[in-house]
């Protein structure tokens, strides 16, 4: 049985929170922030979805990702928990047994903190090897958005992964 894992990565974003809102919930955007190792294919269903995502809280949103250059399939639900602050997506899929992940912006007064919170279940063999590649990826995420936007120096994709 494969082992259950919290992963937590943060970034320190000299921007405002509206700004850095507007990134994490701009699919094209969101899409450039994994490649080129997991390249996802967004298609203007998921643009649509999306935006009707993040139209109030409660809302539930169905997408089906294309991820790599196979193009498997990451199905997933989008919910929006607090406008300009937090959202989540959760899915099953061949990678993760069981994925929930939780975005969430703390303002702060020359900035703000933005935190990816991800609660995984592998589920393939090898399950701390698919941990540690999952918190490099998110490490990566972090450093393309630092490409973009203003960041504090140090505090770029800083991560913390655990059993839970």
């Amino acid at each position: 049985m494969n082992r259950t894992y919290n992963l937590r990565v943060w970034t320190r974003y000299l921007e405002p929170p509206e700004r850095v809102w507007q990134s994490k919930i701009d699919p094209d955007r969101l899409a450039a922030e994994f490649e080129p190792y997991a390249a996802m294919t967004v298609t203007d269903d998921h643009r649509i979805a999306m935006a009707r995502a993040f139209g109030s809280v409660g809302n539930r949103v169905r997408l089906d990702l294309r991820v790599g250059p196979l193009g498997f399939s990451w199905p997933m639900e989008l919910e929006l928990i607090e406008p300009g602050m937090a959202y989540a997506d959760t899915s099953e899929n061949r990678l993760f047994s069981e994925w929930h992940h939780e975005h969430r912006i703390h303002p702060a007064s020359d900035g703000c903190l933005y935190v990816d919170e991800v609660r995984f279940v592998p589920a393939l063999p090898g399950c701390r090897r698919w941990a540690r590649m999952t918190e490099r990826l998110f490490q990566h995420r972090h450093r393309r958005t630092a490409r973009w936007m203003t960041v504090e120096l140090g505090c770029v994709g800083v991560s913390a992964l655990r059993v839970v």
